[in-house]
């Protein structure tokens, strides 16, 4: 799968490829002495493309034994399928935090526009009527793309990612492309997107906190809207959110359905699972907050590198 390799070049990372149809075993730093084992780190999910118990059991025990011998503090295993929720509560915790919106793309641009909430299609109209410039591309809007989201990264307190990963997620993604959306020749609003299995996703978007009011991250999620439609996708996944958080409602009244993420934590002898909406977690963020983006894009990689 195209995420070992590019994992492998952006951090440097380990892994192990158990079974052709399961995701690998990633070993991160993590923080402190010992490091994390996760599948598909930084990603909503992992792909999964078998649903038999059985296997998932043989998998399970092989990432079991992994997260042993290496000293992992914990192995995380991240899956939507509910038959495998059967197999993995038999060892691992699974906290109800997270769900994702799938947005269904088949009735057509018509068809979602009529399923998209009165208040969001103004939204859309408000955001298009202040005349932003979309563009598409590739390595040429890397550097466009990465202005915004170092930025937006840095004011919701979380540690940006390198460019280096996203010239990797390019380089063995063919499909990989970033939209652009421009104010008076300035970048203000940018998402990766990424299709596989006619399922479109964008794993990373940001927005300007200055250019919120314009409303023009709705023409974002529109504009990505119609390239899923134009590139025969039948679903749009809009990607993870905290259960009924203000992020989850957004996504909701875009006609989306929620679908449970289960984010699986075999322990390794520790009490509980990492509580990211802890105080802690909470002070770590508002620091981050007042840090130069200049300094952020330095620091930030060798510490998102260890959160999976």
């Amino acid at each position: 799968m195209f995420v070992d390799e590019m994992y492998r070049e952006a951090y440097n990372l380990k892994y192990w490829r158990i079974f052709p149809s399961f995701p690998s075993f990633f070993l991160l730093p993590g923080f402190g002495l010992r490091p994390t084992l996760t599948t598909s780190p930084y990603l909503t999910d992992s792909v999964f493309d078998s649903e038999d118990p059985k296997q998932m059991s043989d998998y399970l025990d092989n990432g079991i034994e992994l997260c042993q011998r290496l000293g992992a503090k914990y192995l995380l295993v991240k899956t939507r399928i509910p038959s495998h929720r059967a197999v993995l509560e038999k060892r691992f915790n699974i906290p109800d935090a997270y769900v994702t919106t799938i947005l269904n793309l088949e009735p057509g641009e018509d068809g979602v526009w009529k399923r998209v909430h009165s208040k969001v299609r103004n939204q859309i109209r408000k955001g298009l009527a202040s005349s932003p410039i979309l563009e598409w591309g590739r390595e040429d809007k890397i550097a466009d793309f990465y202005e915004v989201f170092a930025r937006t990264q840095t004011e919701l307190g979380t540690p940006v990612h390198s460019k280096r990963l996203f010239s990797a997620i390019l380089r063995h993604h063919p499909a990989a492309r970033f939209v652009v959306a421009y104010h008076d020749a300035r970048p203000v609003a940018g998402a990766l997107t990424l299709i596989h299995h006619q399922v479109l996703y964008h794993p990373y978007a940001g927005t300007l906190k200055a250019y919120r009011r314009t409303s023009v991250n709705n023409v974002l999620y529109w504009e990505m809207i119609k390239y899923g439609i134009a590139n025969g996708c039948t679903v749009f996944d809009m990607g993870r959110s905290f259960v009924d958080s203000g992020n989850a409602m957004y996504k909701r009244s875009w006609g989306g359905n929620e679908v449970p993420l289960f984010y699986a934590y075999f322990l390794n002898g520790n009490s509980r699972p990492p509580d990211l909406t802890s105080r802690r977690f909470k002070v770590l963020t508002t620091l981050w907050r007042a840090m130069p983006v200049g300094l952020a894009e330095v620091i930030g990689p060798p510490l998102i590198k260890r959160v999976p």
